[in-house]
């Protein structure tokens, strides 16, 4: 029998391996495809499309087994939605590629990450 779980949304029952159901699969990708539309910074927009980034993000993966580290450090076992650059791009472009700058989180890890960037 297949593993299954709660999608994190609506509790409805999909694939272990899957992040969300049908609905709101689609529903993150048109978020995203808004998001990458209204950025403004071309070259890290560029960055985040190319070869290198995409060899750098599955290598990122596979190390920390495609689970958010925040979480894992808390006890807690969730999934990745992100690989977030612990020194952002726009602060350091040399570290874009470096491994040990990058780490899986989950979207509320990300976020939270993200605001305490923006506080200092």
């Amino acid at each position: 029998m297949a593993l299954k779980k709660l999608c994190p949304k609506c509790s409805t029952l999909i694939a272990y391996t899957d992040k969300y159901c049908i609905k709101h699969i689609d529903a993150d990708k048109q978020r995203h495809t808004q998001y990458k539309q209204y950025r403004t910074d071309q070259t890290e927009q560029s960055f985040y499309t190319c070869k290198e980034w995409r060899i750098v993000r599955e290598v990122v993966i596979a190390r920390d087994h495609g689970l958010c580290q925040i979480c894992l450090g808390d006890k807690k076992i969730t999934l990745f939605d992100a690989v977030h650059h612990k020194t952002p791009i726009k602060t350091d472009f040399n570290k874009r590629l470096d491994v040990d700058n990058c780490i899986c989180l989950c979207d509320s890890c990300h976020k939270l990450e993200h605001v305490k960037l923006d506080n200092g």
